[in-house]
């Protein structure tokens, strides 16, 4: 892996292919632990995906490019979690008398159908043996970079191995081997599907500070300039953090689902739009829409709402949504709770605004499976 910080370095400079590079490298290592985490591929895939965008906005907080192997591993746990606490998964016991019955000579099996049948198999046995055998049997990683990827002493690979190998049926042990011995390349759909998701995302983004500034052009003068400088990815209500006390909370939602997408604009850009302080106190804090004078919301209200219909255009381009009215609030935990299911993966997206030496923020909240969910419609359009 000596090349892995070159690619994140390269990442870290804007070029999505580098990134496509390290999806190669360890999307069977996600695959793969996340199916011994998960017992079902299907879910697996969703959140193996689901993890290289969520690293993707957070590749900025990896202080050490070699520690990616664990900090990785760690995103791939928590959107684990997340799809078990969707959907309970049902194993088997490991005294079942089926294998006996099911398993037949490898020869006489095709290379998908013995792969299937090991992998279910190894989802028997006892949970910390499930990860390094299905990684170093089934996608061909060596025990170090299990090790690594695991965060665990090389030597505990090892005995876990072996201990599995007591465990496994004669015949499935030779088709582990035989498995072991063979060598398949990554699925290039999945690091395809990967990246169509971050191009949208970063293209949706980016394609969003023109219209916010033409929004504040008639308020703050010609010189406002807005530019994204953060993205990052977040579960639950982690993301109030990064609100301030805000006056205006935009939200719109997609048909059939509870989770909505937040436009917050921060309290010292709305007390510049309407030309002097809003509320009471030094925070300028308003505690509801009624402290908020009408002549104060009828100047702040058409710039927002601007927003947010160049908002909403944009993510019409990829899902269904329906405008939900505005609300003022500056408890951003009473909003938001309401909003935001327990686990829920987010991304929160911070456009500086800067005029007249100043600088204040628009912060965008937005569930991240409405990228994937919105693609796949796009696609369905397209066939």
């Amino acid at each position: 892996m000596d090349d892995l910080p070159t690619w994140i370095a390269r990442v870290r400079t804007g070029d999505h292919a580098a990134f496509g590079e390290i999806v190669t490298r360890f999307q069977d290592m996600a695959l793969g632990y996340a199916t011994s985490q998960l017992g079902d591929t299907h879910m697996a895939e969703d959140a193996a995906q689901e993890a290289f965008l969520a690293a993707y906005a957070d590749l900025d907080q990896l202080r050490d490019p070699a520690a990616f192997p664990g900090w990785f591993r760690r995103i791939v746990h928590k959107h684990c979690d997340r799809q078990r606490r969707r959907r309970p998964v049902g194993l088997m016991s490991l005294e079942d008398d089926q294998w006996e019955a099911q398993v037949e000579p490898a020869a006489d099996l095709e290379t998908e159908d013995r792969r299937q049948m090991l992998s279910q198999a190894i989802q028997q046995l006892p949970e910390p043996e499930q990860a390094p055998v299905r990684l170093i049997y089934l996608h061909q990683y060596s025990q170090a970079e299990v090790a690594k990827f695991l965060e665990i002493p090389l030597a505990t690979v090892n005995n876990r191995i072996q201990s599995a190998r007591k465990h496994l049926k004669q015949e499935l042990l030779a088709m582990a081997d035989q498995e072991r011995q063979s060598k398949t390349s990554p699925d290039p759909a999945f690091k395809g599907r990967v990246q169509e998701q971050i191009e949208a995302m970063t293209s949706m983004h980016a394609a969003l500070t023109a219209p916010i500034r033409d929004s504040l052009v008639e308020t703050l003068g010609e010189d406002v300039a807005v530019r994204v400088t953060s993205v990052e990815h977040t579960i639950e209500l982690h993301v109030v953090r990064y609100f301030p006390y805000t006056c205006c909370t935009y939200s719109f939602q997609r048909r059939d689902s509870q989770a909505r997408i937040c436009f917050d604009v921060h309290m010292e850009l709305v007390a510049s739009i309407v030309g002097h302080q809003i509320g009471r106190g030094d925070e300028i804090r308003v505690v509801d829409m009624e402290q908020v004078s009408r002549d104060e919301f009828e100047r702040i209200n058409p710039v927002a709402r601007r927003l947010v219909q160049e908002i909403v255009s944009l993510w019409g381009e990829v899902v269904e949504m329906e405008v939900i009215e505005p609300e003022v609030e500056t408890n951003n935990c009473y909003i938001m709770d309401s909003w935001i299911g327990a686990h829920y993966p987010m991304f929160h997206v911070r456009f500086e605004i800067i005029w007249d030496d100043r600088v204040s923020h628009i912060d965008l909240c937005y569930p991240a499976p409405s990228l994937a969910e919105g693609l796949a419609q796009m696609q369905d359009r397209a066939a």
